[in-house]
């Protein structure tokens, strides 16, 4: 399920979805892999209540299981494609209200993170867009899927040195987990004060990382974990520029 910025363009059939997410990442021949539906305010309670359906169009049918959802969204124009990961939520302060509620219904290990990236054809696709701020964030994302911290860490400071930083600051968040869980807690600091001064994002990243501190199971590195903690939910947070 994906969302858009909704005054630029959105979805208003399945297939608008799943037909170029299967020539993507689907190598075997008229079958589907991926399937879709529109999100929206109709479509919303039935991936909250974890429904099934059935869909039949055009000669094709397929079963759809709402508790197998996996939300994409970029929350405005100046924002990267985020995948949500509905146990870890690091939410843009720009994504919309029907975000914010279906989030948590994001199931983000559905992805693969041990194969080969998949390339889309150029015939259909297009070339591959200039590697601007959104190339490396979305391979930092990838990166604090696995919790290869080194390679986010190796990301995040080739786009630094190119002189790219995000428009959405949540885009930071897998580069100070790295720093963090590295144990780098000067560098992680630096970055976190460009968080300062926008409270939404301070009160939803705080509540992720002591939910997190709450999963011994994720195996995170405590301190790291109580550095998170404490710069993230501290009270006394500065006033500093972007």
């Amino acid at each position: 399920m994906i969302n858009l910025p909704g005054d630029v363009y959105s979805f208003s059939e399945d297939y608008e979805i799943w037909a170029p997410a299967n020539i993507i990442y689907n190598s075997i021949p008229n079958t589907l892999r991926i399937y879709s539906e529109v999100l929206n305010a109709g479509t919303a309670p039935l991936l909250v209540h974890g429904e099934k359906g059935h869909r039949f169009i055009r000669n094709i049918q397929f079963d759809r299981d709402y508790n197998h959802a996996l939300i994409v969204s970029m929350p405005g124009t100046s924002s990267c494609v985020h995948v949500l990961d509905g146990e870890k939520l690091e939410l843009s302060p720009a994504e919309s209200p029907l975000i914010n509620w279906v989030a948590p219904y994001s199931h983000i290990q559905q992805i693969e993170t041990d194969v080969t990236p998949s390339h889309p054809p150029e015939i259909i696709f297009g070339q591959e867009p200039p590697h601007i701020w959104c190339y490396y964030y979305q391979k930092m994302s990838l990166a604090q899927q696995r919790h290869d911290w080194d390679q986010v860490i190796a990301l995040g400071e080739e786009a630094i040195r190119a002189d790219l930083e995000p428009n959405d600051r949540v885009e930071w968040m897998p580069l100070i987990e790295a720093y963090a869980y590295s144990g780098n807690f000067e560098k992680a600091e630096n970055i976190i004060m460009k968080l300062y001064g926008i409270p939404y994002l301070r009160e939803n990243l705080c509540m992720y990382s002591i939910k997190q501190k709450e999963n011994p199971g994720l195996n995170l590195p405590g301190e790291g974990l109580d550095f998170l903690t404490d710069r993230l939910c501290n009270s006394q947070w500065r006033s500093a520029s972007p």
